[in-house]
């Protein structure tokens, strides 16, 4: 849909499915922000293309309006207790009572949002990434490395910021790099979403053993998309050792009695972040070069 001509109101109708993930999971957020900072690139720049990447938040945002006023309308502020304090606050700056009622229900959505990490708060929940390492280092003995907190600070800093600096680190370089690579704008939004499910459970914290699912397919479809062996070839080791992981994790120990030994998942886990770390280079290196002309289909 993205590689058609007139691309501008496909953009649009195409946002439908960001602004439906966005109200399903917390987790398309990420995606987002990264669009966000591929549109800020471009518009500092002066490439028009921002105006294309600006129209697929339309239908999110739109979304995200239409039914936060429906929980500001729909909810009772009885048996909430963070919604209740925001009403009263409200009502004490001189709002009445069913209009700061209203104010508090419609903060339902980024007020859920905002409290999933705190569901499982872990510096890494048996991902096999570099987070691992750093929850490994400071969790007591006995203590299941998906309790290790990411609340925790390093540097008078969470460990949970430090997780969401460096995404948006690699975010703003990814989508500076392929925001100046003289693509087209189909081209350009296309590339920021498929890179984010790669880069998410590996440099944020709370990432979990099954995380990798969509960036591994996402790894896949932009591999062969830029015909680079190589990368393609890291995509699927990737895959693999993220596979060895579940296996060992859940099968071994439940149908074939073998444990999983700590210096074995450590193993799987570094060679899994070199090898991320080399499709990360190697797709670096993938955005300097022509993109491959588009399929198309009769």
């Amino acid at each position: 849909l993205l590689r058609q001509p007139g691309i501008a109101h496909k953009i649009f109708f195409s946002s439908l499915s960001l602004g439906i993930a966005l109200l399903m999971k917390p987790q398309a957020i990420p995606t987002l922000l990264a669009l966000g900072i591929l549109g800020i690139i471009l518009f500092a720049s002066r490439d028009r293309d921002w105006k294309k990447v600006l129209i697929l938040f339309s239908l999110p945002a739109t979304l995200l309006i239409v039914f936060s006023a429906y929980f500001g309308f729909a909810l009772h502020m009885q048996g909430h207790k963070t919604l209740s304090s925001i009403s009263e606050r409200v009502e004490r700056l001189g709002a009445s009572r069913p209009l700061s009622d209203f104010i508090a229900g419609s903060t339902f959505l980024p007020a859920h949002y905002a409290h999933v990490p705190d569901i499982m708060p872990a510096v890494n929940a048996n991902m096999p990434g570099p987070w691992f390492f750093v929850a490994e280092s400071i969790r007591v003995e006995d203590q299941p490395i998906y309790r290790v907190s990411d609340k925790l600070s390093f540097a008078g800093i969470r460990f949970r910021t430090w997780g969401l600096a460096l995404f948006l680190a690699a975010a703003f370089f990814f989508a500076y790099r392929i925001g100046r690579s003289g693509r087209t704008a189909e081209q350009k939004i296309a590339l920021v979403m498929v890179i984010v499910p790669i880069l998410v459970p590996y440099l944020t914290t709370s990432a979990h053993e099954s995380h990798f699912y969509l960036g591994f397919a996402m790894a896949l479809i932009l591999a062969a998309w830029l015909s680079d062996r190589r990368a393609l070839w890291a995509a699927c080791i990737l895959g693999v050792l993220n596979g060895l992981n579940l296996l060992c994790l859940y099968i071994l120990p439940r149908y074939g009695h073998i444990a999983y030994a700590p210096a074995a998942q450590a193993s799987i886990t570094a060679a899994s972040t070199i090898v991320f770390s080399a499709l990360a280079w190697l797709l670096v290196r993938a955005f300097t070069r022509p993109m491959p002309l588009p399929l198309r289909y009769e």
